[in-house]
């Protein structure tokens, strides 16, 4: 074998080295990100047009989240014409100080453990919340 096929077979061989590494991270399970060891933690959601956006907040580490992510911190759900937006801590946690850095009316059901948000069409919508480890 020549060097240049003996070049060209090494850079093959790299080459599906490199896509088999990528399909592995692909096909990895997704991590649950890490609420920094407190008790405490804030979750702050953006609403607009039905796409959310939604942060992580825990000891000053901010943490971008998926939806996957997003449901194992708060359940974030809409009335049917989606002009309300709803969100409660997940079992285990009481929710507290909700705030809205859009201002949007808030109304608090503490029986239930939520709140929720009057949604703007077309405008940002943002609602934020702490949760505390009961």
């Amino acid at each position: 074998m020549d060097k240049n096929k003996l070049v060209i077979t090494i850079m093959v061989l790299l080459i599906f080295l490199a896509l088999a590494i990528g399909i592995f991270i692909l096909m990895s399970p997704n991590k649950q990100p890490t609420v920094v060891s407190s008790s405490t933690y804030n979750v702050s959601i953006t609403e607009m047009n039905k796409n959310i956006t939604s942060k992580l907040t825990s000891n000053g580490t901010e943490i971008n989240l998926n939806q996957n992510d997003l449901t194992k911190y708060a359940i974030v759900t809409f009335n049917n014409p989606h002009d309300i937006m709803i969100m409660e801590c997940p079992e285990g946690y009481t929710l507290a100080n909700p705030t809205s850095s859009t201002g949007n009316k808030i109304t608090e059901i503490k029986p239930l453990n939520q709140v929720n948000i009057e949604i703007t069409p077309g405008k940002q919508n943002n609602l934020a919340i702490s949760c505390s480890k009961n």
